[in-house]
């Protein structure tokens, strides 16, 4: 069944905002026995693909993501200390560094697992990290833990396992069930429960810790950077309003219309 593409025809009411349709947007890939065939200028044009299939060309409607990758540059295992550099996946970003990650938006998140920021490069924060720091962090605990007191009890270098006791004794309301809950949510194991004092010790591999602190700061910059990468030229959007808002083109014609913002 061939292929249907809806566009849009005109810029969206909020042009700066990336996730707006502008003229060009691929809005929906659908085979052609599902749309009306209803004339919808001024707005919208109708592309049909005569020999694609959806799953050929589905990838024109797909949203384009941020997503991060890390390097460890450097580790002190004395100390459990790490230098890390996290980024925006390369096929994420344009040569011109479109969706390039930047400080703003990864700061916050590193400074709630304790972390500090190094440096800053095109694409690229670079930070060190304590990973005893890291488990005394609200990131960590996923909640603000400034009214805890947390001492670390003991560290075998070896499989980086972290002895932790966290003295909650100022926190009327909390509940030991609720703490002992949280450690085991975040991977580690309650190896001392003290409900009466209110203290609670723990173990937890530097692992564990580490793999927590990539997946929640990677979750929490995850998110779309612009409705669409590839688009078809103003230019051809033109061309298809001058034909009456629908017409029919082979995937090789086709291909001639788009523009890859990724080459931006």
């Amino acid at each position: 069944m061939p292929a249907y593409i809806l566009i849009k025809a005109v810029d969206g009411w909020t042009p700066a905002d990336p996730m707006v349709y502008q003229k060009g947007y691929p809005v929906v890939v659908m085979e052609t026995d599902q749309y009306v065939g209803a004339q919808v200028l001024p707005t919208f044009v109708q592309l049909v693909i005569s020999d694609a299939t959806v799953d050929d060309v589905k990838h024109y409607a797909k949203v384009w993501m941020r997503e991060v990758d890390w390097e460890i540059i450097a580790s002190n295992l004395s100390i459990d200390g790490h230098r890390l550099r996290v980024f925006t996946k390369a096929s994420l970003v344009s040569a011109s560094g479109l969706n390039s990650l930047t400080r703003e938006k990864v700061e916050a998140f590193l400074n709630k697992w304790g972390a500090s920021i190094i440096s800053v490069a095109a694409n690229s924060v670079t930070f060190d990290i304590l990973i005893s720091h890291a488990i005394q962090s609200d990131g960590f605990w996923d909640r603000d833990v400034s009214d805890f007191v947390f001492t670390e009890t003991g560290y075998v270098q070896t499989g980086g396992i972290h002895t932790t006791e966290a003295n909650y004794s100022s926190v009327a309301e909390a509940n030991p069930n609720n703490v002992a809950a949280a450690i085991v949510r975040a991977g580690g194991t309650v190896i001392n429960n003290d409900a009466i004092n209110k203290k609670m010790t723990f173990t937890i591999p530097r692992s564990t810790v580490l793999d927590k602190f990539k997946g929640d700061v990677g979750e929490k910059t995850y998110g779309p950077f612009a409705c669409r990468a590839t688009i078809l030229t103003p230019a051809a959007v033109d061309a298809i309003i001058a034909a009456g808002g629908n017409i029919t083109r082979t995937k090789a014609q086709v291909a001639s219309y788009l523009h890859d913002r990724l080459t931006d």
